[in-house]
């Protein structure tokens, strides 16, 4: 996006649009050395129309999956050039409410907190429809209290050890989440510390931000083999 579409403003949930203009998304396909562009129907969204920070896209099998706007992802079938709407099976209010990555064993992947929880789901075709469905949770107050040491325990929340309860634990910020979201990246109250939680394992890793000018953007688990590999 070049220029902005309507009066906006930067917040803590996200790109904010204040204008009540259509929401169109707009995608280019280079084949047989031409770009050929598509563009979907007006969209519904729930107003004010809250952006990501930093939209990502998919690529599953022939479907392109857009993050673009909070609460939706934008599908387009590049085999029949047409657009839909996939919607989340959650309540999301801001772009760090969750994260979605491929998967190996569906089609995508969303990772989301709530309720003290973090929330593992699959997208599936079932019948001809897409479905979600929930696969994994993780217990964010007994995993920290069993596996965080105790300083990091209390730079965090602040209490001792031991001490946190279920409504302590508030304000978390999904950064990522790797393929099939294994690994999840997530912050505290907007804090200068990452976590690295581990969802097949069940495990907790602190991940100090870089020390930069202004602030980190994005971070990405980096767990498939590196330098990536290539067939013809």
């Amino acid at each position: 996006m070049k220029y902005a579409a309507g009066p906006f403003m930067r917040t803590c949930d996200g790109i904010k649009f204040r204008s009540k203009a259509d929401f169109h998304v707009h995608v280019s396909v280079f084949t047989d050395d031409t770009w050929s562009r598509f563009v979907s129907a007006p969209l519904q969204y729930r107003s004010p129309c809250i952006f990501h920070e930093d939209p990502y896209s998919i690529l599953a099998e022939n479907f392109l999956y857009m993050i673009y706007v909070v609460g939706m992802i934008v599908c387009f079938d590049i085999s029949s050039s047409a657009f839909s709407v996939v919607h989340l099976p959650i309540s999301a209010r801001s772009c760090f409410d969750y994260s979605v990555s491929v998967n190996d064993s569906g089609i995508l992947s969303l990772v989301n907190f709530c309720e003290q929880s973090l929330n593992t789901w699959l997208l599936k075709l079932v019948d001809g429809r897409l479905e979600w469905s929930c696969s994994s949770r993780l217990d964010l107050v007994l995993d920290f209290s069993r596996r965080v040491v105790p300083t990091l325990w209390q730079s965090v929340f602040g209490q001792g050890y031991g001490e946190v309860g279920p409504t302590d634990i508030y304000s978390v910020q999904i950064r990522s989440s790797s393929k099939n979201s294994s690994v999840v990246l997530l912050t505290f109250t907007f804090e200068h510390v990452m976590f690295v939680v581990d969802m097949v394992n069940s495990t907790v890793q602190e991940v100090p931000w870089l020390h930069e000018d202004g602030r980190m953007r994005q971070a990405f688990p980096l767990t498939e083999r590196w330098p990536p590999s290539f067939r013809g």
